[in-house]
């Protein structure tokens, strides 16, 4: 009987050691990220002081895959600019008077550059002169 508790020891002993190295793992990984993100942020800063405007479109490009720098780009930061503001009007909607849809989503995985929403945020992005006329997108997939 004590030979069975001792392999089942051993075995555990084991098992720890795996998860040990997992987390070693996940630590490095996690190290690396960070890295990353880092580097990252520096040069992004170091180019926003130089030229802002290059800066900006090197943020949409790498982090969000749009090219700014074409019509077809610019419309997309538009879209974009559009979601983010329906998701604050969302959360607005949600904390003063209850969730008005739960399927709603911001399809982005990062925000846009705040600076982008401009001065006239309701003229420019949501193409009416006041915000009781802006109305969230409700079309969402069930899934």
């Amino acid at each position: 009987m004590s030979d069975v508790a001792e392999v089942e020891l051993e075995t555990l002993d084991d098992m720890g050691k795996a998860d040990m190295g997992a987390m070693d793992a996940q630590a490095q990984m996690e190290q690396e990220v960070e890295k990353q993100n880092l580097k990252y942020m520096t040069d992004f800063v170091k180019l926003y002081t130089e030229d802002a405007g290059k800066a900006k479109a090197y943020f949409y490009q790498t982090k969000i895959n749009i090219d700014v720098t074409t019509e077809d780009g610019a419309n997309a930061r538009k879209k974009m600019l559009k979601k983010y503001l329906e998701g604050m009007q969302w959360v607005l909607f949600y904390y003063y008077k209850g969730s008005p849809h739960w399927r709603w989503y911001y399809p982005y995985h990062y925000a846009p550059m705040i600076s982008d929403l401009g001065i006239n945020i309701v003229q420019d992005y949501l193409g009416t002169t006041t915000i009781s006329n802006f109305e969230i997108d409700f079309n969402c997939p069930v899934n």
